[in-house]
C-alpha cells in the first residue's frame, strides 16, 4: 500500500557558513537538520540560531529560546508526531532543484529535493498541502532566471491563519524560464527531455505526480507559461488585528479557480473558498472629479476604485479541530480583509468570477467628497437604487 504521507521534500539554504542548515518540508514540518554540523563542530544549539538563514532570523529573535526554536522548526507538523510519519523520506529521490531565490520561509537562495516514502515512489507529502500555485513573477523587469513564482500553501496556512498565527509560513520561491538541463537532478529531473521539456514543465510534473493521489493539481500558469484568463491586479490589503494598529500592504491579488491569493514581498495569503464568509463588493465614486452639473446621486462622481471586503476564517482550525500550539493569545475567529484601490474596469469580471464559484457578494457603492484625501461622504450604500413605486 502506498503511503503518500511518508514522502519528504528537503529544503536547503545557500549560506555557506559552518552552521549552514538544511530544512525538510514535510507533510507538516520544516525541520532543522543541523546535527551533522553540530557533531563536527560541537557548536551549542543556542549559538546555531544566529547562524541560520536570513529568513529564519527574521522570524526568530537572535536570543530565541529552545522552545521558540523548536516551534519554528515544527511549524509544518500540524500537530502530528514523527512516529505517525514512519518511512518518511526513505524512498526514491524524485527531484532535486538547483539553487533558486526564495522569499519564504527562507529569505535568500535555497534548493529543494523531493523524495518518496518507503512503500512506493511518486508520493510527495501533499495531504497537508492545500494548494501549489505557479504564477508569472509579478516583479517588474525580472530576469528569465526568476520568471515564475511558485507558492506552496500548507492546509494550516489557508484563510486568515498567516495573519492570526505565527506559523506555518506559506512557501514562496522563484523559478526560471528555460529549457531543462543537467542541473535538474533526481529521477524526474534526469529523465527530462532537454529538447522539449522546460524547467516549468518538469517542476509541474514533479508536483502533479504527488498531488494526483489527493485529487489536486498545480494551478496557475500552463506548461507554456500562460496564465489563461486569470484575473489579477495591484491592490492594497488592509486589516487590523485585535489590540494592534491597522496594517496596509501593497501587493497583487489573484482570483484563482481554487480561491484568492494575495502576494507581496512581505505577506502571502491564500483564501480558499471555504474560508470566505461575508463578502462585499464596493464601487467607490469621487465627487471631487464631478463637474457636469446636477445629476442623480447614482450618477454623481467618477468611479475611481473597486474594493473587495472579506471576512475570512481559518478552515484548518475551524473544521479539523486541530491542536493550536502556536496560537496567539486572544486569537480571533475571523478577520476582515480589505482589498482596495483595484481597477474599476474589473467590476464585470469579478462579478462573473463570483457567479462561477458561487461567491455571494453584497454589492455596494460609497461616495467620497475627495477620494485622494479619503474624505468620505457616505458609508456603504446599495449599488443600485431601488425604483420608487408611485
Amino acid at each position: 500500500m502506498v503511503r503518500p504521507e511518508a514522502a519528504v521534500c528537503h529544503i536547503g539554504s545557500a549560506s555557506g557558513n559552518a552552521s549552514q542548515c538544511k530544512y525538510s518540508l514535510r507533510p507538516s514540518t520544516i525541520s532543522n537538520r543541523k546535527r551533522d554540523a553540530e557533531e563536527s563542530t560541537n557548536t551549542k544549539r543556542s549559538t546555531n540560531v544566529k547562524g541560520n538563514t536570513n529568513g529564519r532570523q527574521k522570524r526568530l529573535k537572535p536570543d530565541a529560546s529552545v522552545e521558540e526554536d523548536c516551534e519554528w522548526e515544527h511549524q509544518y507538523w500540524q500537530g502530528k508526531s514523527i512516529f505517525e510519519l514512519s518511512g518518511m523520506g526513505c524512498g526514491w529521490c524524485r527531484f532535486i532543484s538547483p539553487f533558486v531565490p526564495s522569499q519564504s520561509p527562507i529569505d535568500g537562495q535555497m534548493w529543494f529535493e523531493v523524495m518518496s516514502g518507503t512503500e512506493g515512489h511518486g508520493n510527495v507529502p501533499v495531504a497537508p498541502i492545500e494548494q501549489i500555485i505557479v504564477l508569472q513573477n509579478p516583479s517588474p523587469s525580472v530576469p528569465k532566471t526568476q520568471a515564475y513564482r511558485i507558492i506552496i500553501v500548507p492546509t494550516a496556512a489557508s484563510g486568515s491563519s498567516p495573519i492570526l498565527r505565527r506559523s506555518p509560513d506559506i512557501v514562496s520561491f522563484d523559478w526560471p524560464d528555460k529549457k531543462a538541463d543537467k542541473h535538474l537532478k533526481g529521477q524526474l529531473g534526469e529523465d527530462a527531455d532537454q529538447g522539449n521539456d522546460t524547467y516549468l514543465s518538469v517542476v509541474k510534473r514533479v508536483f502533479n505526480e504527488q498531488l494526483a493521489a489527493f485529487g489536486k493539481s498545480v494551478t496557475g500558469v500552463s506548461d507554456r507559461g500562460e496564465e489563461d484568463s486569470m484575473i489579477s491586479c495591484i491592490t492594497t490589503l488592509s486589516f487590523k488585528r485585535m489590540h494592534e494598529n491597522e496594517e496596509n500592504i501593497k501587493g497583487r491579488v489573484y482570483f484563482l479557480d481554487t480561491g484568492l491569493l494575495f502576494s507581496s514581498q512581505t505577506r502571502r495569503l491564500y483564501l480558499s473558498f471555504e474560508s470566505l464568509s461575508q463578502t462585499i463588493l464596493v464601487l467607490a465614486r469621487d465627487l471631487a472629479s464631478y463637474s457636469d452639473g446636477p445629476a442623480l446621486l447614482e450618477a454623481m462622481g467618477r468611479p475611481v476604485s473597486l474594493e473587495v471586503h472579506i471576512s475570512a476564517s481559518e478552515p484548518y482550525y475551524k473544521t479539523r479541530h486541530a491542536p493550536e500550539p502556536n496560537a496567539k493569545e486572544n486569537i480571533q475567529d475571523s478577520i476582515l480583509l480589505n482589498f482596495t484601490k483595484m481597477p474599476v474596469d474589473l467590476l464585470d469580471k469579478v462579478r462573473a468570477y463570483a457567479s462561477k464559484h458561487s461567491i455571494h457578494f453584497k454589492e455596494c457603492r460609497q461616495l467620497y467628497y475627495d477620494f485622494a484625501k479619503n474624505l468620505m461622504m457616505t458609508g456603504w450604500l446599495p449599488l443600485k437604487i431601488p425604483r420608487m413605486v408611485s
